[in-house]
């Protein structure tokens, strides 16, 4: 999944410097809140997976709320730091 990562520096890198604080992320740690929105991605990522190999409906309903909920957080954190958001998920 290191398409993921390097779709966020890559934003980051063309979007508004990483120098705005956005609630309790401060303005001086970049690689964390890079880190950190990854992370987030990569779970929504996985939680998608499940979710299609998931047969069960109910099961699989909440596990692409979840994943909805990391991508709607991720989307958040990049807007509050002048970011692009995320891709939608394919």
């Amino acid at each position: 999944m290191g398409g993921v990562g390097s779709a966020l520096v890559h934003a980051g890198a063309r979007g508004k410097p990483l120098t705005k604080t956005a609630g309790n992320i401060s303005a001086g740690q970049p690689v964390r809140i890079m880190k950190k929105l990854t992370e987030y991605l990569e779970r929504a990522v996985q939680l998608e997976e499940m979710a299609a190999k998931e047969p069960e409906s109910t099961f699989k309903e909440q596990l692409l709320i979840q994943a909805q909920a990391y991508r709607k957080l991720v989307s958040k954190w990049a807007d509050d730091l002048g970011m692009p958001p995320p891709s939608p998920r394919p």
